[in-house]
């Protein structure tokens, strides 16, 4: 099953997340859900579904924990860990940015924990010498299928095919 679910400050996938049996929603039957459906890999009237999950949650006085970063779970999205992790701000990884964009693949900046690999469906690295690189295995864990997943492959046609492009060396005038 595809999704996210947010439960107790974590965000998992829907298939392997755990409600505790004396979770307050759980006993006291109060929750508040909202279901976006995406087209092209982008969530459809995000802003209008967020606004409207956030009154439902006020009317029952509960807290909403996260703020729009939730977007970044939402179906086939690159996260990136923040530059403030200590990484170097790669230009490869930068470019990888624009190349997103021009894919309309939502490309986001987050704080990955290794738990975080456990629901990944891809992984990938990215160098100057090696463009993106698939990651397919991390020590004793597979990622996602254990083979380069239709994301990585994507962007990795569009980053090359970009790189043609801005690579190109005009024809000399005669």
């Amino acid at each position: 099953m595809k999704g996210a679910v947010y439960v107790n400050g974590t965000i998992t996938a829907a298939d392997e997340t755990v409600v505790p049996v004396y979770d307050h929603g759980f006993v006291y039957g109060e929750d508040v859900y909202e279901t976006l459906r995406t087209y092209n890999r982008v969530p459809f009237l995000y802003d209008r579904h967020m606004r409207r999950f956030r009154a439902s949650a006020a009317a029952l006085h509960l807290d909403v924990p996260f703020d729009d970063t939730l977007r970044g779970w939402i179906d086939d999205t690159m996260l990136t860990p923040r530059s403030a992790a200590g990484r170097l701000e790669g230009l490869t990884r930068g470019f990888l940015f624009e190349v997103g964009r021009d894919l309309r693949v939502p490309v986001e900046e987050a704080t990955l924990r290794p738990a975080d690999l456990d629901t990944a469906q891809e992984a990938f690295n990215t160098g100057s010498t090696r463009e993106l690189t698939p990651v397919v295995r991390i020590d004793d864990q597979m990622v996602g299928t254990g083979r380069p997943g239709p994301v990585t492959q994507q962007l990795l046609e569009g980053f090359r095919t970009k790189a043609n492009t801005l690579s190109e060396q005009p024809a000399p005038a005669r």
